[in-house]
Protein backbone atom coordinates (compact mmCIF):
# COMPACT_ATOMS: atom_id res chain seq x y z
CA UNK A 1 0.00 0.00 0.00
CA UNK A 2 1.26 3.02 -0.21
CA UNK A 3 2.03 5.84 1.87
CA UNK A 4 1.08 9.15 0.95
CA UNK A 5 0.48 11.16 3.70
CA UNK A 6 4.39 12.07 4.49
CA UNK A 7 4.95 13.30 0.84
CA UNK A 8 1.38 15.00 0.98
CA UNK A 9 2.43 16.97 4.52
CA UNK A 10 5.48 18.30 2.49
CA UNK A 11 4.02 19.74 -0.06
CA UNK A 12 1.55 21.19 2.16
CA UNK A 13 4.61 22.42 4.40
CA UNK A 14 6.75 23.57 1.49
CA UNK A 15 4.08 25.56 0.61
CA UNK A 16 3.27 27.60 4.11
CA UNK A 17 6.48 27.95 5.06
CA UNK A 18 8.16 29.62 1.83
CA UNK A 19 4.88 31.75 1.85
CA UNK A 20 5.93 32.88 5.10
CA UNK A 21 9.71 33.16 4.50
CA UNK A 22 10.67 33.55 0.67
CA UNK A 23 10.95 37.33 1.10
CA UNK A 24 13.53 36.91 3.36
CA UNK A 25 14.93 33.79 2.23
CA UNK A 26 15.13 34.24 -1.03
CA UNK A 27 17.05 37.75 -1.13
CA UNK A 28 19.90 35.64 0.63
CA UNK A 29 19.39 32.83 -1.85
CA UNK A 30 19.72 35.37 -4.62
CA UNK A 31 22.93 37.37 -2.99
CA UNK A 32 24.40 34.16 -2.54
CA UNK A 33 23.84 32.48 -6.34
CA UNK A 34 25.11 35.94 -8.10
CA UNK A 35 28.32 36.18 -5.35
CA UNK A 36 29.13 32.64 -6.75
CA UNK A 37 29.17 33.99 -10.30
CA UNK A 38 31.48 36.90 -9.34
CA UNK A 39 31.98 39.19 -12.79
CA UNK A 40 29.56 37.21 -14.80
CA UNK A 41 26.89 38.69 -11.68
CA UNK A 42 26.71 42.08 -13.83
CA UNK A 43 25.06 39.93 -17.07
CA UNK A 44 23.03 37.29 -15.43
CA UNK A 45 19.41 38.45 -16.47
CA UNK A 46 16.45 36.94 -15.58
CA UNK A 47 12.69 37.11 -14.87
CA UNK A 48 12.41 33.96 -12.23
CA UNK A 49 14.42 35.23 -9.50
CA UNK A 50 15.27 32.68 -6.47
CA UNK A 51 11.72 34.07 -5.01
CA UNK A 52 9.23 33.19 -7.37
CA UNK A 53 11.78 30.35 -9.14
CA UNK A 54 10.91 28.36 -5.50
CA UNK A 55 7.98 29.38 -4.78
CA UNK A 56 6.49 27.95 -8.02
CA UNK A 57 8.04 24.72 -7.21
CA UNK A 58 6.40 24.35 -4.27
CA UNK A 59 3.06 25.49 -5.71
CA UNK A 60 2.84 23.62 -8.67
CA UNK A 61 5.83 21.49 -9.77
CA UNK A 62 5.84 19.91 -5.97
CA UNK A 63 2.20 18.73 -5.96
CA UNK A 64 2.65 17.51 -9.72
CA UNK A 65 5.57 15.76 -8.66
CA UNK A 66 4.00 14.26 -5.60
CA UNK A 67 0.84 12.89 -8.07
CA UNK A 68 2.72 10.92 -10.44
CA UNK A 69 6.38 10.05 -8.13
CA UNK A 70 6.59 10.87 -4.62
CA UNK A 71 3.54 9.20 -3.04
CA UNK A 72 4.60 5.94 -5.00
CA UNK A 73 8.32 5.67 -2.40
CA UNK A 74 9.14 4.86 0.82
CA UNK A 75 8.81 7.63 3.49
CA UNK A 76 12.62 7.83 3.21
CA UNK A 77 13.22 8.28 -0.58
CA UNK A 78 10.36 11.00 -0.35
CA UNK A 79 12.06 13.23 1.71
CA UNK A 80 15.15 12.53 0.20
CA UNK A 81 14.11 13.29 -3.31
CA UNK A 82 12.05 16.43 -3.03
CA UNK A 83 15.44 18.64 -2.11
CA UNK A 84 16.97 16.72 -5.14
CA UNK A 85 14.18 17.55 -7.50
CA UNK A 86 14.35 21.44 -6.43
CA UNK A 87 17.99 21.13 -6.79
CA UNK A 88 17.53 19.94 -10.30
CA UNK A 89 14.39 22.32 -11.02
CA UNK A 90 16.79 25.46 -10.20
CA UNK A 91 19.57 24.14 -12.36
CA UNK A 92 17.08 23.24 -15.37
CA UNK A 93 16.20 27.48 -14.89
CA UNK A 94 19.24 28.54 -14.36
CA UNK A 95 21.91 26.92 -16.04
CA UNK A 96 21.58 28.65 -19.76
CA UNK A 97 21.36 32.00 -18.00
CA UNK A 98 24.73 31.28 -16.15
CA UNK A 99 25.85 30.29 -19.15
CA UNK A 100 24.33 33.40 -21.45
CA UNK A 101 26.08 35.38 -18.50
CA UNK A 102 29.52 34.24 -19.02
CA UNK A 103 29.44 34.29 -22.96
CA UNK A 104 27.95 38.21 -22.17
CA UNK A 105 31.23 39.18 -20.09
CA UNK A 106 33.10 37.65 -22.68
CA UNK A 107 31.80 39.46 -25.29
CA UNK A 108 31.21 42.86 -23.81
CA UNK A 109 34.81 42.80 -22.24
CA UNK A 110 36.49 41.65 -25.44
CA UNK A 111 34.57 43.08 -28.25
CA UNK A 112 32.06 45.42 -27.37
CA UNK A 113 33.04 49.16 -27.68
CA UNK A 114 34.19 51.63 -29.84
CA UNK A 115 37.47 50.99 -32.01
CA UNK A 116 39.71 53.78 -33.55
CA UNK A 117 42.37 52.29 -36.35
CA UNK A 118 42.47 54.95 -38.27
CA UNK A 119 41.84 58.99 -38.73
CA UNK A 120 41.62 60.80 -42.07
CA UNK A 121 40.74 64.46 -43.12
CA UNK A 122 37.97 64.14 -46.19
CA UNK A 123 35.77 66.79 -48.00
CA UNK A 124 32.88 65.32 -46.95
CA UNK A 125 31.21 61.45 -46.29
CA UNK A 126 28.21 59.56 -46.68
CA UNK A 127 26.28 57.78 -44.95
CA UNK A 128 24.76 59.79 -42.37
CA UNK A 129 20.55 60.75 -42.00
CA UNK A 130 21.45 64.26 -40.89
CA UNK A 131 23.05 66.61 -42.79
CA UNK A 132 23.65 70.24 -41.42
CA UNK A 133 25.22 69.81 -38.52
CA UNK A 134 28.28 67.91 -40.00
CA UNK A 135 28.00 70.50 -42.66
CA UNK A 136 28.22 73.34 -39.76
CA UNK A 137 31.50 71.36 -38.38
CA UNK A 138 33.02 72.11 -41.66
CA UNK A 139 32.83 69.71 -44.25
CA UNK A 140 32.34 70.93 -48.03
CA UNK A 141 29.58 68.01 -48.45
CA UNK A 142 27.46 65.43 -46.73
CA UNK A 143 26.25 62.81 -49.12
CA UNK A 144 22.78 60.70 -47.67
CA UNK A 145 20.56 57.78 -49.73
CA UNK A 146 17.35 58.96 -50.83
CA UNK A 147 16.15 55.33 -51.71
CA UNK A 148 17.62 52.48 -53.95
CA UNK A 149 20.75 54.12 -56.23
CA UNK A 150 19.13 57.99 -55.15
CA UNK A 151 21.43 60.49 -53.75
CA UNK A 152 21.07 63.51 -52.19
CA UNK A 153 24.39 66.06 -51.81
CA UNK A 154 23.96 68.88 -49.08
CA UNK A 155 26.54 72.07 -49.15
CA UNK A 156 26.66 75.45 -47.74
CA UNK A 157 25.57 78.19 -49.98
CA UNK A 158 25.45 81.72 -48.91
CA UNK A 159 25.48 80.60 -45.23
CA UNK A 160 22.52 78.51 -46.36
CA UNK A 161 22.55 74.51 -46.46
CA UNK A 162 22.00 73.74 -49.91
CA UNK A 163 20.73 69.99 -51.10
CA UNK A 164 20.88 68.67 -54.26
CA UNK A 165 20.03 65.19 -56.28
CA UNK A 166 22.95 63.85 -57.81
CA UNK A 167 23.49 60.32 -59.56
CA UNK A 168 26.66 59.59 -58.62
CA UNK A 169 28.69 59.77 -55.02
CA UNK A 170 31.72 61.54 -54.73
CA UNK A 171 32.44 60.31 -51.42
CA UNK A 172 35.25 58.49 -50.23
CA UNK A 173 34.38 57.37 -46.64
CA UNK A 174 31.02 56.13 -45.75
CA UNK A 175 29.34 55.46 -42.21
CA UNK A 176 27.27 52.49 -42.24
CA UNK A 177 25.52 50.21 -40.38
CA UNK A 178 26.25 46.15 -41.18
CA UNK A 179 23.15 43.68 -40.45
CA UNK A 180 22.64 42.50 -37.05
CA UNK A 181 24.05 38.78 -36.51
CA UNK A 182 21.75 36.85 -34.07
CA UNK A 183 23.72 34.32 -32.46
CA UNK A 184 21.98 31.06 -30.91
CA UNK A 185 19.17 33.48 -30.09
CA UNK A 186 21.06 34.55 -26.76
CA UNK A 187 22.54 37.51 -28.22
CA UNK A 188 21.94 40.36 -30.88
CA UNK A 189 25.46 41.64 -32.32
CA UNK A 190 24.98 44.97 -33.68
CA UNK A 191 27.78 46.96 -35.84
CA UNK A 192 28.40 50.44 -36.74
CA UNK A 193 31.51 51.51 -39.42
CA UNK A 194 32.98 53.96 -40.83
CA UNK A 195 34.87 52.70 -43.58
CA UNK A 196 36.69 53.79 -47.06
CA UNK A 197 33.95 53.03 -49.81
CA UNK A 198 36.14 51.29 -52.55
CA UNK A 199 38.76 49.71 -50.34
CA UNK A 200 35.98 48.74 -47.63
CA UNK A 201 39.33 49.56 -45.36
CA UNK A 202 37.67 49.73 -41.87
CA UNK A 203 38.91 52.84 -39.99
CA UNK A 204 36.93 52.32 -36.80
CA UNK A 205 33.96 50.58 -35.36
CA UNK A 206 31.48 50.47 -32.54
CA UNK A 207 30.20 47.08 -31.44
CA UNK A 208 27.82 46.20 -29.22
CA UNK A 209 25.63 43.41 -27.68
CA UNK A 210 21.45 42.47 -27.13
CA UNK A 211 21.83 39.80 -24.62
CA UNK A 212 18.51 37.62 -24.15
CA UNK A 213 17.07 35.41 -21.82
CA UNK A 214 17.08 31.86 -21.48
CA UNK A 215 14.50 29.35 -21.66
CA UNK A 216 12.79 29.65 -18.71
CA UNK A 217 12.08 33.43 -19.20
CA UNK A 218 11.03 33.04 -22.69
CA UNK A 219 8.41 30.95 -21.31
CA UNK A 220 6.98 32.02 -18.78
CA UNK A 221 6.48 35.71 -19.29
CA UNK A 222 3.88 36.49 -17.06
CA UNK A 223 2.61 38.88 -19.54
CA UNK A 224 5.74 41.49 -19.10
CA UNK A 225 7.52 43.30 -21.26
CA UNK A 226 11.62 42.55 -21.54
CA UNK A 227 13.79 44.84 -22.85
CA UNK A 228 17.41 43.13 -23.70
CA UNK A 229 20.21 45.34 -22.23
CA UNK A 230 22.67 46.25 -24.20
CA UNK A 231 26.84 46.06 -23.32
CA UNK A 232 28.44 49.01 -25.19
CA UNK A 233 31.98 48.46 -22.79
CA UNK A 234 31.68 46.27 -20.28
CA UNK A 235 28.80 45.62 -18.47
CA UNK A 236 25.20 46.99 -19.46
CA UNK A 237 24.75 50.44 -18.22
CA UNK A 238 22.30 49.28 -15.50
CA UNK A 239 24.64 47.17 -14.11
CA UNK A 240 27.61 50.23 -13.53
CA UNK A 241 29.05 49.59 -17.48
CA UNK A 242 29.48 52.19 -20.15
CA UNK A 243 26.87 54.24 -21.29
CA UNK A 244 25.62 54.41 -24.99
CA UNK A 245 27.86 55.09 -27.53
CA UNK A 246 26.31 56.91 -30.72
CA UNK A 247 27.38 57.18 -34.32
CA UNK A 248 28.43 60.85 -34.40
CA UNK A 249 31.45 60.19 -31.71
CA UNK A 250 32.43 57.27 -34.29
CA UNK A 251 32.30 59.94 -36.88
CA UNK A 252 33.68 62.20 -35.03
CA UNK A 253 36.75 60.24 -33.89
CA UNK A 254 38.14 59.29 -37.60
CA UNK A 255 37.17 61.34 -40.27
CA UNK A 256 38.21 65.35 -39.60
CA UNK A 257 36.84 68.51 -42.07
CA UNK A 258 40.20 69.20 -44.18
CA UNK A 259 42.41 71.67 -43.21
CA UNK A 260 41.12 71.47 -39.27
Amino acid sequence: MVNRTPALALCAAWIVAWWSSYTTVGPRLKAYGLKQLGSAADYFFTYLGPELLILLFGLVVLPVLYYFLIRRLRVWLQVLVVPALLGGFIYLAYFDVVKIARAAEHLCTTEAGMHIYKTVEAEGFYGVIDIDPWLKRGFKWVEISDGPKKYLRGSMKDGRVFVEPVMTLISSYEYAFEPIEVWKSHFERNREVVRHRESREVLGEIIYFHIYRGWADRRAEFGLTFIPPICWDGPPPKRGGGKAIWSDELISSTIYPVGQ
